[in-house]
């Protein structure tokens, strides 16, 4: 939805996912085919092929980590 907000890694501060797409130049037409990765508190983890949230980034080389690929078919 399109009051979904994420902190993108790198930019300092959360953002509504629309403004999101609209920064990225995703166009509106594309923006529902576009996987979301979400935890269980329906937190906005990957918006897939475009970033990641903040909170989940990687900062240890020792941290578990689940590995996800996006292919079109």
């Amino acid at each position: 939805p399109s009051g979904d907000r994420f902190e993108p890694v790198g930019l300092g501060g959360r953002k509504k996912l629309q403004d999101f797409f609209l920064d990225r130049k995703v166009a509106r037409r594309d923006r529902d085919a576009v996987p979301l990765v979400v935890d269980a508190a329906d937190r906005i983890v990957w918006v897939a092929g475009h970033g990641i949230d903040e909170a989940f980034r990687v900062t240890d080389p020792a941290q578990a980590v689940v590995i996800f690929k996006v292919r079109r078919v």
